[in-house]
């Protein structure tokens, strides 16, 4: 995490402290939590491997005293277990109730598109992983009768030392038209983005996602600009829902435009047990796999006001440019608070 990231983090960390120690704010106050655990069946090169991982260990704090002002705090475990790391932390405010215009400040994500919530699975789309961006930014959003526009501006980190470097644009600027509409017995939910620089999305920016996905060192400085558009659709009518979103980049990536595609099917057999399956394919973008196939199921049970419990069972097979074969079972239990 940047210096910058770190401060604007603890401010707002202090902030929300403050308000709860406050007896009247406990009334506004929204805790919640979610602890996931999971066993996960990695199949790669005729060798299997099996383990069991902590996949969620996380808090979050929400303060709304009024439809003007609202904060949120979100802590998860790192890596290591070892210590709390603050994963979103900004405020919020109104500032012409009419139009529902608000303004928002701190660290968050910002997908160019569709977020991670839409989906039935455990594993993130691959143009979610492609496209979000966590980071320092200042968002404004103004609503419309069924539409919202949103601007975003992000700025990674200060200049720590005396650099001969003259840069002090923003890093990247997301705006995103999304629109919802409620159908007879379901919904829709449309969206389109543009990005001005994905060289900022978690899977350029961070170092560790780069090695991870075989991203070279050296290649992340071939170009210091990527912009990208993508679209996205959600639908959902009766006991079915379908997802489709595709990401493509405006600028030149090692000599090519990277693009992503990702579809997903579900239906529900009953309220508490549901199934999907998915597709997705990259073109021009070796650090992704090329295809990907699953399917999922989940089962949620012990379900009150309080609290839920849920369990998946997903199977996600991948293929790579190499056309290399990786199949991942992964059976999560998650408790929701």
């Amino acid at each position: 995490m940047k210096i910058k990231s770190i401060l604007v983090s603890i401010i707002l960390v202090l902030i929300a402290g403050q308000l709860i120690s406050v007896p009247a704010v406990l009334s506004f106050v929204e805790i919640n939590g979610r602890v996931g655990a999971s066993y996960q069946l990695l199949s790669e090169n005729n060798t299997t491997d099996g383990d069991i991982y902590l996949n969620n260990f996380d808090i979050s704090v929400e303060i709304n005293p009024g439809d003007f002002f609202s904060t949120y705090l979100g802590l998860i475990y790192d890596d290591s277990l070892e210590s709390f790391e603050v994963d979103e932390a900004y405020a919020k405010v109104r500032l012409i109730e009419e139009y529902s215009f608000n303004l928002g400040a701190g660290k968050f994500y910002q997908p160019t598109s569709m977020g991670a919530d839409y989906t039935n699975f455990i594993t993130d789309p691959q143009t979610y992983t492609f496209t979000e961006i966590s980071d320092l930014g200042l968002m404004a959003d103004v609503s419309w009768s069924s539409l919202t526009l949103t601007a975003t501006l992000f700025k990674e980190e200060i200049q720590e030392d005396d650099s001969d470097s003259d840069d002090s644009n923003l890093d990247a600027f997301v705006i995103n038209l999304a629109s919802e509409h409620e159908l007879t017995e379901g919904s829709l939910f449309l969206s389109t983005s543009y990005i001005s620089n994905l060289l900022n999305s978690s899977i350029f920016s961070d170092e560790e996602e780069a090695d991870e996905s075989g991203l070279k060192e050296e290649e992340e400085d071939e170009s210091d600009k990527i912009s990208a558009i993508s679209f996205g659709s959600a639908i959902s009518w009766n006991n079915f829902s379908l997802l489709g979103e595709i990401a493509l980049t405006l600028d030149d990536y090692n000599d090519k435009k990277p693009s992503v595609l990702y579809t997903e099917f579900g239906y529900s057999l009953f309220e508490n047990l549901g199934f999907a399956l998915q597709y997705g394919m990259t073109k021009n973008a070796d650090f992704l796999p090329e295809t990907t196939m699953g399917a999922i199921m989940n089962y949620t049970f012990l379900q009150n006001s309080f609290s839920s419990l849920n369990i998946g069972l997903e199977y996600i097979l991948t293929k790579d440019y190499d056309d290399e074969k990786t199949e991942t079972t992964t059976l999560k239990l998650t408790y929701d608070f």
